[in-house]
């Protein structure tokens, strides 16, 4: 995935099993969040440097709005 450095994002979750909710096996997958929103989804790693905060969340689940606790 190639990406623009102007890009810029609020929060970079990286490394998280992602579970989409429908019912499929979870998957690796780094998360960007911009004004409080997924905006991209990527199977690689995003570039350091385009976001504000990096929270890496190997070993932990990471999944929508779908589950409210």
């Amino acid at each position: 995935m190639i990406f623009n450095m102007r890009v810029h994002f609020d929060l970079i979750i990286e490394n998280g099993l992602f579970f989409d909710g429908t019912g499929c096996d979870g998957t690796h997958r780094h998360i960007a969040i911009r004004d409080g929103q997924v905006a991209q989804i990527s199977e690689t790693p995003f570039p350091k440097g385009i976001a504000d905060s990096y929270i890496d969340a190997t070993g932990k689940w990471i999944s929508p709005g779908f589950i409210d606790l």
